[in-house]
């Protein structure tokens, strides 16, 4: 988080894919405040781990 997003105001999220290499994803996203000068409120970047095909729906199933 880098700044409040005040109750009654709107936020504009954008997400990007970065890349990625086999079964990973990397992405970035960030909050930005709308109208006037569209104050940063929060950033992330993340990285994913696609689960192969024949993977269980439920990890507990064995």
């Amino acid at each position: 988080f880098r700044a409040p997003a005040p109750v009654g105001t709107f936020v504009r999220v954008a997400a990007r894919v970065e890349g990625g290499e086999g079964r990973t994803l990397e992405l970035s996203a960030e909050a930005r405040g709308v109208g006037g000068e569209r104050p940063l409120i929060a950033e992330a970047r993340a990285r994913f781990v696609r689960a192969p095909d024949d993977a269980p729906d439920d990890p507990d199933s064995g």
